[in-house]
């Protein structure tokens, strides 16, 4: 385990499906940047307004919280970096969220929950209970469905989801009051 156990954190915190804790999100808030540069993209989207979906090509684009977060599953057909050939294995019509695949991923909440016990397992032997709340599960997913597009990656190796897919996401497992973290590049 990391550090932040021993700060007196719950050591759920740093287990690959948790959600991060009120006090990691808090200390984030404080000294974060402002990341404007899209990995999967390889562009910078500066000047990109995040609540505007003007660049959505798939028609299921919604307004995100940051300009990196804010692209569509049509924007990376067109790129040419690693991140965005391994969304090549997804074939889809008109946006990635109609692919079998990532549909019974999103959708399958069995699945979902076997994977966050599994992951629980391998970060703390006591299998502690816990209560999963909806924004359990998006966190899950956007871990599991980074795993599936790109494979396994390094905590700092962190690459935005397409607005489309995050907002599927959103909608199978919704927040009661609609506020969402969005995409931390920490």
């Amino acid at each position: 385990m990391n550090s932040d156990v021993n700060n007196g954190e719950n050591p759920w915190d740093n287990v690959f499906a948790s959600y991060p804790s009120a006090q990691r999100l808090q200390r984030y808030q404080s000294t974060k940047k402002i990341v404007t540069f899209n990995k999967v993209l390889g562009v910078d989207l500066d000047g990109r307004d995040p609540k505007a979906t003007d660049y959505c090509g798939c028609g299921n684009c919604q307004p995100m919280n940051s300009p990196v977060e804010a692209f569509c599953c049509a924007e990376i057909l067109q790129a040419s970096t690693s991140a965005a050939e391994n969304y090549t294995k997804f074939s889809y019509e008109s946006c990635l969220c109609e692919n079998e695949t990532i549909k019974n991923v999103v959708e399958n909440l069995t699945e979902l929950k076997l994977f966050i016990d599994t992951c629980k397992w391998l970060g703390n032997q006591d299998d502690e209970e816990i209560d999963l709340l909806t924004k359990n599960y998006r966190f899950a997913l956007y871990k599991k469905l980074t795993l599936l597009i790109h494979g396994p990656k390094q905590a700092n190796e962190r690459l935005p989801l397409p607005s489309c897919l995050v907002s599927f996401v959103r909608s199978t497992y919704p927040d009661e009051d609609e506020e969402y973290v969005g995409f931390l590049d920490y």
